[in-house]
């Protein structure tokens, strides 16, 4: 497929979603699964964008048992999304929107965990990292005007994640390219309807990173979790590091790095908090 399997689970016990890229006609698609003891059992493959999608991403409404969105980025490289919903193993999907009319990269889905229908697409292009909140009404979609997570006028990568313990409350994290090397930051973003307003941006990092992810402490409503590779330690190698942020308010602040594999390459690495023990992560 070219692109990382995206599973996701249903409110239905036992049952998930795979999203992947067909790598014989480039279509995304979807997979219905359910789980039974130690056997997997998936429906039929249904077509969710004939785009030859990259960064596809699928998330489901917190407050709205079955109902789900995808976005990713078309052959056009712009960002589009779709809702849909799941009855008796069945996918409806509505029809698809143009999220942002340029050239994207990453791109981030997340449903407002706090009210129904809403979710925020975001994305990093030549004006930074930037996003929109989309309302959804049955399963037609409305985007509505983008705005900017970064204060940066070029990022290639970036990612956010809603508080799990503060309602209305986002941290975005992302790199900005107008600099050299390359350097991450992030900061707080507090979210009012269909709009949002940013807090101080702070260094995460000052040297060349990829591959960003971030995580919540979900018994700590104050700490999150960064990680990222280190492109230049090491020579040609990648270095992987995380560094531990604590939220204020609106103001977030970055502790030291560290580097959790010293002397290995490392690719596409996670971090990921303990649901059950807090202050653990993997």
């Amino acid at each position: 497929t070219n692109m990382p399997l995206i599973i996701q689970r249903t409110a239905t016990a036992n049952q998930f979603i795979v999203a992947y890229r067909d790598g014989t006609n480039t279509n995304g698609k979807l997979k219905i699964g359910s789980l039974s003891g130690t056997t997997i059992t998936l429906g039929s493959a249904q077509t969710v964008t004939s785009q030859n999608p990259v960064y596809l991403k699928v998330r489901f409404d917190l407050n709205t048992a079955n109902k789900f969105s995808a976005a990713w980025r078309g052959t056009s490289n712009y960002a589009y999304a779709v809702s849909g919903t799941i009855s008796s193993g069945t996918i409806t999907l509505g029809s698809e929107a143009t999220v942002e009319s340029n050239t994207v990269y990453n791109i981030s889905l997340e449903y407002d965990p706090n009210t129904a229908d809403k979710f925020i697409v975001g994305y990093a292009h030549a004006g930074g990292f930037r996003g929109n909140v989309v309302e959804v009404s049955t399963l037609s979609l409305t985007v509505n005007p983008q705005q900017d997570f970064s204060n940066t006028s070029y990022s290639s990568k970036g990612i956010f994640k809603w508080n799990p313990s503060t309602a209305n409350q986002i941290v975005a994290y992302y790199n900005n390219n107008q600099v050299s090397p390359t350097q991450a930051y992030a900061r707080v973003v507090t979210v009012s309807g269909t709009s949002w307003t940013t807090g101080t941006e702070v260094q995460v990092h000052n040297s060349e990173v990829s591959d960003l992810f971030l995580d919540f402490d979900p018994n700590s409503a104050t700490k999150c979790l960064f990680t990222f590779e280190d492109d230049r330690v090491g020579g040609s190698g990648k270095t992987g590091f995380i560094a531990i942020g604590t939220i204020s308010g609106t103001n977030l602040s970055v502790g030291n790095v560290f580097e959790h594999e010293p002397t290995n390459t490392v690719s596409d690495h996670i971090g990921l908090y303990d649901q059950n023990t807090a202050n653990q992560f993997i």
